[in-house]
C-alpha cells in the first residue's frame, strides 16, 4: 500500500496519479467510478453507495483477472463515524499455512464460483480464495461474501470448506491484522487488489458527506514502469 496527501482534491489528481504508472483499465463501472453515499437514493444497486459497513473484500472478484493496483482518491469526507480498514490477505494466509494447514489447504483447493449479474451483465468465473504459483508462494487472493456462488463438492466435504471459510473471515476480522484510518480530503491510498482486502465502517449520513473516487491500473504497467526507473531511464 501507498498513501499521498495533499493532492488536489479534485478528480484530475487520481487521473494524474494513475497515468504516472500505466493505462486506466475500465470495468462496469466506467474508468473512474465514485463512491458516495446519497440519502436520496434509498435503493443503491450496491451497498458502497450507502453508508452500511462494508465487509472486508477484493473488487471484481468475478473477472478472470482481478484488478491488479486500485486506488482510491478522497474529494471530501466529513461524515462522523468512517475509517477504511485494510487487511493484508497475505499474512492471514500464511499465518493459517502455519497454525491450521488443512484450512490453509481448503482455501487453495476448494474451487468457488464468483459471480456478479444485473441485466445488461452476467459475470462468472471460478476458482478458489487462494492461488498459490509454482513455488507454492501465494500469488493472489480472491474473496467477497456477496459475489461467492454456491459450493459444488461432494456431501462429505461441505463440513471442511464452510469451516475453512468461516474460519478465513474470523481470522481477516481480528483486530492484529487490520489497519484503520480516515481518508482526508486530499489523501489517495492505492494497493494491491488481489492481495490487500479493504471495507470501511458504519457512517452517520446526516453528519456529512463522503466522496471517494477510485480506478484500477493493472500489475503489469506498476512493474514495468518501477523496471524502467530502477534502470533510471523513466
Amino acid at each position: 500500500m501507498g498513501l499521498l496527501r495533499n493532492l488536489p482534491p479534485e478528480q484530475q489528481s487520481s487521473a494524474d496519479v494513475a497515468a504516472l504508472i500505466g493505462s486506466l483499465r475500465n470495468s462496469s463501472f466506467g474508468l473512474f467510478f465514485h463512491v458516495r453515499a446519497d440519502i436520496n437514493r434509498p435503493l443503491a444497486d450496491s451497498v458502497a453507495y450507502t453508508n452500511i459497513a462494508l465487509p472486508l473484500h477484493t473488487d471484481l472478484a468475478t473477472r478472470e483477472l482481478q484488478p491488479g493496483v486500485q486506488m482510491l482518491f478522497c474529494l471530501t469526507n466529513d461524515a462522523e463515524g468512517e475509517k477504511n480498514v485494510f487487511v493484508d490477505a497475505f499474512r492471514v494466509a500464511e499465518d493459517l499455512r502455519q497454525s491450521e494447514p488443512e484450512v490453509f489447504r481448503n482455501l487453495c483447493e476448494t474451487i468457488w464460483e464468483w459471480k456478479y449479474s444485473t441485466n445488461e451483465e452476467d459475470y462468472r468465473v471460478e476458482g478458489p480464495m487462494i492461488v498459490l504459483d509454482r513455488y507454492n508462494q501465494i500469488r493472489e487472493v480472491r474473496s467477497i461474501t456477496s459475489q461467492r456462488g454456491t459450493l459444488q463438492v461432494p456431501y462429505n466435504q461441505v463440513d471442511a470448506c464452510y469451516n475453512a471459510l468461516l474460519t478465513w473471515y474470523r481470522r481477516v476480522k481480528e483486530s492484529r491484522y487490520q489497519v484503520r484510518f480516515k481518508l482526508q480530503p486530499g489523501d489517495l491510498i492505492a494497493f494491491d487488489n488481489r492481495r490487500i482486502l479493504h471495507s470501511r465502517t458504519h457512517f452517520n449520513l446526516n453528519s456529512g458527506s463522503r466522496y471517494l473516487i477510485g480506478c484500477y491500473v493493472d500489475t503489469d504497467d506498476l512493474m514495468s514502469k518501477m523496471r524502467v526507473l530502477s534502470r533510471g531511464q523513466g
